[in-house]
C-alpha cells in the first residue's frame, strides 16, 4: 500500500512527510485496501477525529467520505502516472541524445556547484528527478548517467548539508514507479539504479557520519537505505539487499572517525554513541525488513 502510494499522504500529497496506514473506518481487524489509506501524521489525526462524534480538540475532522475519496483520487493518479505510453527511439537517435544529455550534465555540475541560493540548488535537484518519467516515456537511460554525475556531487559535496539532502531526495524519485508486483514489474535497469544508489548513499552517509555536525544528514541517509530496501523486499532483490546491509555498515564505522569541534573527550565519545545508535537501529530494522519476509 505505502509503496503504491509512492510513500505519500493521499491528502496532502507533501513526499517529504513521513506516512502511516489509517483504517478508514476504524476496524484494525479490516486490512483490505479498500480500507487502508496512507496518510501524514498530520491527516492521520484529522482522519481519526472524524470516526469520532462531536468536537475533538481543536483539530479539523476529516469525514470517511473525505478520506475515501482522497484515496482513489490520488491512487488513479499514481495508476495513470504508469501507464503512460512509451516511446521507441531509434539507435542512432538515441546516442545523439545520450551524448547532449551527458553535455548537458556537465553544465548542471558547474551551475550547481555555483548555485547560491537555497531555492537556487532545490531547483537544479528537482530538475533531476523529472527524468524518471522522461525515461520511462523514451527508454533513454537518464537514470544511469545521472546517477554517475550524483557520485561526483556526493564525492565533490563531503557532507554539505543543502546539497546532499537534496541528492538523496533525487534517489528516492528514482525509485517511485517500483510499487511492488504484480502492479509493476522490476526492470533490469531498475536493478541498476537500485544497485548504484546504495554506493553513492554509502558516500553520501559516510561524510555524514564523520564530518556533517547536524545529524539530519545521517539520519536522511539512513531512512532513505530502508525506503530503497524495502523495494528489494518487495521484489526478492537479494543481491541490492546485502549491499544495504553493507552500506549501513561501512556508515556505522565512519561514526567512530567523527570529530566533535567543540566540548570535551566525554561529549565527542557521547556524540559518536549517538551517530552509532542511530546507524544502530536501521540495521535492526533492516535485519527485521529482511527476515520477516518469506523466502521464496
Amino acid at each position: 500500500m505505502i509503496l503504491a502510494n509512492r510513500r505519500t499522504c493521499c491528502i496532502c500529497h507533501d513526499s517529504r512527510k513521513p506516512v502511516q496506514l489509517h483504517h478508514i473506518d476504524g476496524d484494525r481487524s479490516q486490512t483490505t485496501k479498500e480500507n487502508l489509506a496512507v496518510v501524514c501524521l498530520d491527516h492521520h489525526h484529522e482522519a481519526t477525529a472524524g470516526l469520532e462524534k462531536g468536537r475533538v480538540g481543536l483539530a479539523r475532522k476529516l469525514t470517511l467520505d473525505e478520506v475515501r475519496a482522497a484515496k482513489l483520487q490520488w491512487e488513479q493518479f499514481v495508476a495513470s502516472e504508469l501507464a503512460v505510453p512509451k516511446k521507441i527511439v531509434a539507435s542512432n537517435r538515441r546516442r545523439q541524445f545520450e551524448a547532449l544529455f551527458q553535455y548537458d550534465l556537465i553544465k548542471w555540475k558547474a551551475e550547481m556547484r555555483a548555485a547560491s541560493s537555497a531555492t537556487e540548488v532545490r531547483y537544479k535537484f528537482k530538475i533531476l528527478q523529472e527524468f524518471n518519467l522522461e525515461e520511462f516515456i523514451s527508454g533513454l537511460l537518464f537514470r544511469r548517467m545521472i546517477l554517475k554525475t550524483l557520485t561526483d556531487v556526493a564525492l565533490v559535496s563531503a557532507g554539505e548539508m543543502l546539497r546532499s539532502v537534496a541528492l538523496i531526495r533525487v534517489l528516492r524519485a528514482f525509485t517511485w514507479h517500483l510499487i511492488g508486483p504484480p502492479e509493476v514489474s522490476i526492470s533490469k535497469e531498475d536493478k541498476h539504479i537500485l544497485v548504484e544508489s546504495f554506493k553513492v548513499l554509502e558516500i553520501v552517509g559516510g561524510y555524514a557520519a564523520c564530518l556533517q555536525d547536524n545529524p539530519r544528514l545521517l539520519r536522511e541517509t539512513c531512512t532513505t537505505v530502508l525506503q530503497l530496501s524495502e523495494i528489494c523486499v518487495a521484489y526478492r532483490f537479494q543481491v541490492a539487499l546485502r549491499l544495504a546491509a553493507g552500506t549501513l555498515r561501512s556508515i556505522r564505522k565512519e561514526c567512530r572517525d567523527y570529530q566533535r569541534p567543540r566540548g570535551t573527550k566525554l561529549a565527542k565519545a557521547s556524540a559518536v554513541r549517538a551517530r552509532i545508535g542511530t546507524v544502530d537501529r536501521s540495521i535492526k530494522q533492516l535485519t527485521w525488513l529482511t527476515t520477516s519476509t518469506p523466502a521464496p
